[in-house]
């Protein structure tokens, strides 16, 4: 053990006497580190951006933990990568580092083409800008990508809002380049934004200034913004059994977050004018097509006028409902003072019709 100790120290001092009489280390995480074998080495974590040299050759074979399990990405961050480091007995106050603070690593087999641990000799060149990618990562993850696109959605849904002061719920359709996902995923890298002109819907070109590695860089994303569907909503609360009126309504956005289906609402409000609220709801809220029903004529109980029409003979009896029913429901009604159970059709507030088929169970 004294002897492990003892190489450690002597790789420590050579490895930050390199330090002091060339250039600085600089490191970063790789993004999204793909690992085949059972073990992950430094270099499978890291890459060296500046001052590459034999030690950091030798730094980034060492071994540090077990490879995860196929299917069960591991997160790793700088800090962990410094504590593993540290444990073997390599301080690293000297080394700067770059980059995203985390990473994940998963396992599987790299893609052709991707550099590991030791791969490639000039590693230094991932040090480049933005202007000087021109390949997009192997790998990028659909979260990723969501999380940048809804990111740059909100950024410019906030920038056309206060270029001309109307509070609109834009539908937006863009997409990222792959390159820049891994930057504009992260909320704080977006400095600012520009572009766009009047009037804002259609297609639009923005420019978005990001940081990058310590610089600021632009990026041009084109975005194609449409106007929300319109849905009628109410202006109040309403209550069930509450017959609807116009001035109860009003058209507003269609929520972007709805599990409801676009077709279960409505979009015209005289469609619901004179219709009856089948269960209550908040000031704001969408009118669905299972809130509303016809207007109830007819409740449940109620006394009512029966006819019976064969021909040009119109025979008037009286009835009890046993169902509540709007005009053209056909619901039970027991006659009086027979007490037989016959169907009719609602006709109007307290009146239902029988057919001449019907009519005859009647006498």
């Amino acid at each position: 053990m004294d002897l492990f100790r003892s190489i450690l120290a002597f790789v420590c001092l050579t490895f930050f006497g390199s330090v002091i009489a060339s250039e600085p280390i600089c490191l970063r995480l790789r993004e999204q580190p793909v690992v085949e074998r059972q073990v992950v080495h430094v270099g499978d974590l890291i890459e060296v951006v500046s001052g590459r040299c034999q030690q950091t050759d030798d730094l980034l074979q060492l071994p540090i933990a077990p490879t995860p399990r196929e299917g069960s990405p591991q997160t790793w961050t700088r800090a962990d990568v410094v504590q593993h480091l540290e444990l073997r007995g390599l301080h690293t106050t000297a080394i700067r580092w770059l980059g995203s603070e985390r990473t994940q690593l998963r396992r599987g087999k790299p893609i052709e083409g991707s550099t590991t641990s030791g791969d490639s000799p000039n590693l230094s060149r991932v040090s480049q800008t933005i202007p000087g990618r021109s390949r997009s990562p192997a790998l990028i993850q659909e979260r990723a990508v969501k999380q940048a696109e809804m990111l740059i959605s909100q950024a410019i849904t906030e920038y056309v809002t206060l270029k001309s002061g109307d509070l609109t719920a834009w539908r937006i359709i863009l997409s990222v380049p792959p390159q820049f996902v891994s930057i504009m995923q992260v909320k704080t890298n977006i400095v600012s934004i520009d572009g766009g002109q009047e009037p804002w819907e259609g297609e639009q070109d923005f420019v978005f200034e990001v940081k990058d590695r310590g610089a600021l860089v632009s990026i041009a994303i084109k975005a194609t913004l449409h106007l929300p569907q319109m849905i009628v909503t109410s202006k109040r609360a309403m209550r069930r059994e509450e017959i609807i009126t116009a001035e109860d309504l009003t058209y507003s956005p269609i929520p972007q977050r709805s599990s409801t289906a676009p077709s279960d609402y409505f979009n015209d409000i005289e469609k619901l004018v004179g219709k009856q609220m089948r269960r209550s709801v908040a000031t704001g809220q969408p009118i669905e097509a299972q809130s509303v029903g016809k207007a109830v004529v007819v409740t449940r109980g109620e006394m009512v006028e029966v006819e019976s029409v064969s021909g040009n003979v119109v025979v008037t009896t009286t009835g009890r409902a046993s169902e509540s029913g709007a005009v053209g429901d056909l619901i039970g009604i027991e006659l009086l003072p027979s007490r037989k159970r016959i169907n009719a059709s609602v006709t109007a507030p307290m009146k239902v019709r029988v057919s001449a088929v019907a009519a005859r169970t009647m006498k």
